[in-house]
């Protein structure tokens, strides 16, 4: 399943109304655009959805959703309002047809594959049915959406992205509890990520990470986990850590909490994308934001490669963010979507709805980011 339309309007009619205009996007994509634009509200917009609709998180307060997908040729709309932290109205249509529709009452229905016929229920008036829904034999044509929901990741790479956080195992030392490394607001709990990586798929999941962080510059010979000692007093589970060893094998551990910010920020961006391209199916997409923030131009243009060659490769979709002039001119202007504020108004130009523009200005000679600086993209 892919995302490949959003549209979203929060306090209309308000002061504070804050309007994105329909976005499309592709397979992979990076958007760019000045500080306080809006690049990072796009991202949390899908990932707050996301959580919401998978029952993991909390909805907005008052906004307008509509998000649109691709699964297998068949398309998926989504629409949700809400107002004062309650459902307005919500609706699902595959293929142009009514699946599931509910009012502000949370009276609504759903269709029921194996009745052929739509069934009545009621729903919670701060909570999305969508999230409650969800059932392989009354209507197995939600799972996918409820499982891209599930598997969404969404790394702020100017963050410290968990490098504080250490995890917490069962008391009998079996694989981490399940939350733990399918919620996507976890995708911050490296070592707990990597534990299961390492459990789940032992010959492969090291040797990927390994590689991966080699080809991003940074010469490591292992990575894993180890019980930590510093958190003192009465824990009721181990707890653990990441480290890794930089040059040859057998050198010494690096603890996680001395690991460099630009490698721990790597390391925890490629533990994650190596989870979801090892998950092999119910592939979701992997939001980065901020993408090569604190890393030097080299490495930071090895990762931005590096995404994008899983991506092309897994059929991943990726969405990224940055303001960074040298990341964008790294990568090609096909993955750009440049986002434009003009007050509370969102508008964004990309390949999609701009290919003309783009095209032509392959043959002016210049350089990537005077495309963004110069506002070419605007024709």
């Amino acid at each position: 399943m892919k995302l490949s339309k959003i549209q979203y309007i929060e306090h209309e009619g308000m002061a504070n109304e804050w309007q994105l205009n329909e976005v499309e996007f592709s397979d992979i994509n990076l958007i760019v655009g000045k500080n306080a634009s809006g690049k990072s509200r796009i991202l949390a917009i899908i990932s707050n959805t996301a959580h919401a609709m998978s029952g993991k998180g909390s909805m907005y307060d008052n906004g307008n959703v509509h998000f649109s997908f691709i699964h297998e040729d068949h398309s998926y709309i989504y629409k949700v309002n809400q107002n004062e932290s309650k459902v307005v109205s919500e609706t699902l249509f595959i293929d142009s047809v009514k699946k599931l529709g509910r009012d502000h009452a949370g009276l609504g229905s759903l269709f029921s594959d194996e009745v052929g016929d739509h069934l009545k229920f009621q729903a919670d008036a701060d909570k999305y049915a969508l999230s409650s829904k969800g059932d392989d034999i009354q209507n197995p044509y939600l799972s996918p959406l409820v499982e891209w929901c599930k598997n969404l990741r969404y790394l702020v790479f100017s963050s410290e992205l968990g490098r504080s956080t250490v995890f917490v195992d069962s008391p009998n030392n079996n694989q981490p509890i399940d939350y733990s490394v399918h919620d996507p607001r976890v995708s911050t709990m490296i070592s707990g990520i990597l534990i299961y990586g390492l459990k789940t798929w032992p010959e492969t999941f090291r040797k990927a990470v390994i590689k991966d962080m080699r080809s991003v510059n940074f010469n490591i010979s292992d990575v894993g986990t180890v019980p930590s000692t510093r958190i003192k007093g009465s824990v009721p589970s181990p707890i653990y850590e990441v480290y890794v060893v930089e040059g040859a094998e057998g050198s010494q551990k690096i603890l996680q909490f001395e690991i460099s910010t630009g490698m721990f920020r790597a390391l925890a961006t490629i533990i994650n994308l190596q989870y979801v391209i090892h998950l092999q199916k119910d592939k979701s997409a992997f939001l980065i934001d901020d993408i090569g923030e604190g890393l030097d131009f080299q490495r930071s243009k090895s990762l931005i490669n590096l995404v994008i060659k899983h991506a092309v490769e897994q059929k991943l979709q990726i969405i990224m963010t940055t303001n960074d002039e040298n990341i964008m001119n790294g990568v090609p202007l096909k993955y750009w979507s440049i986002i434009q504020r003009d007050s509370h108004k969102v508008k964004i130009f990309n390949y999609k709805n701009s290919s003309k523009i783009f095209d032509e200005f392959q043959f002016m000679g210049i350089n990537n980011f005077d495309f963004f600086a110069e506002k070419i993209y605007e024709g």
